[in-house]
């Protein structure tokens, strides 16, 4: 849902945060997290390699997480 807003709000020539500087991460950060999960899959075995397939989406979860991190370091701090 939220990638679906995200892409109506592009078509309609809006950009993401200010809109200035580094804008565009917030584009590269929405594709890895798009893509993370489609490219496990790709590369895993369907259960002939069970050690290959936990390493395949550990590895994902690990990128998911690295990206999540890094987008919410990168955003502005809203401390009480």
């Amino acid at each position: 849902m939220q990638g679906l807003l995200g892409v109506t709000l592009v078509l309609l020539g809006q950009k993401p945060g200010t809109g200035q500087d580094l804008y565009y991460l917030h584009y590269v950060y929405g594709g890895i997290v798009a893509l993370a999960i489609p490219v496990a899959i790709t590369y895993a075995t369907n259960g002939k390699k069970p050690r290959r397939d936990v390493l395949i989406f550990s590895l994902a979860a690990l990128v998911l997480f690295a990206a999540g991190f890094r987008a919410w370091m990168t955003g502005p701090i809203h401390w009480p």
